[in-house]
């Protein structure tokens, strides 16, 4: 009796396995691109890369946790502007960009932004990204003013990104609330979303014709 309640038992348990994978095999799969950015990817020009690193050690300035990404010179004052994205426990702060001012001598004069010492988040996601862009194409599909283009746009592979979100970015008189977050995007469209990784939730959707909506 126990023998054949140990091989039925195991039967049943076969079959259930099978059965949940069938089920997960029939879940449509979404194309995208999960971009795991760091500090070490270069974004600048050689030329651009070495002036960064001139004008920071002449000013004594750390470009820890930074990753430059834009650099200009004004053609009327020759200021020159460097962009960074700030990271935080290995991961993008994505409403944290800083932009810091030289002037034609070199010399630091100010930084725009607020820079970041630490969020009290782990780096670790929770959502899965087959999720994630089955959410985007949901909200595509459900506005009106993307039936022109969503045939297309739905073709294209998404690209991910996992980083942090300040939900007061914008608001000076708030303190920051970081919340771990994605932020979807296409190559060769407008459209974007940012998604609470914690609680799934939509945080924020622009389709590239419209405002962006909360």
């Amino acid at each position: 009796m126990n023998s054949r309640f140990l091989i039925l038992s195991l039967c049943s348990i076969f079959l259930f396995s099978c059965n949940k994978k069938e089920s997960s095999l029939d879940e449509e799969q979404f194309c995208y691109n999960w971009k795991q950015n760091s500090t070490s990817d270069i974004l600048l020009s050689i030329n651009e890369v070495a002036l960064v690193d001139s004008l920071f050690i002449n000013n004594n300035l750390s470009k820890a946790n930074l990753q430059f990404f834009d650099l200009s010179v004004s053609s009327q004052t020759n200021t020159t502007y460097i962009k960074c994205h700030q990271y935080v426990n290995g991961l993008k702060v994505f409403s944290g960009d800083l932009v810091y001012l030289f002037d034609s001598n070199g010399k630091f004069e100010e930084v725009f932004g607020d820079a970041i010492t630490g969020i009290n988040l782990s780096n670790k996601p929770a959502m899965n990204p087959n999720d994630l862009v089955k959410t985007f194409h949901d909200s595509i599909n459900a506005d009106p003013q993307m039936q022109g283009y969503k045939s297309q746009m739905l073709a294209e592979c998404v690209n991910l990104e996992f980083g942090y979100f300040d939900q007061n970015a914008g608001d000076g008189s708030a303190s920051p609330a970081y919340i771990k977050a994605w932020w979807l995007t296409y190559d060769d469209y407008s459209a974007e979303m940012i998604v609470n990784d914690q609680s799934g939730k939509t945080y924020r959707y622009f389709n590239g014709i419209r405002t962006s909506t909360k």
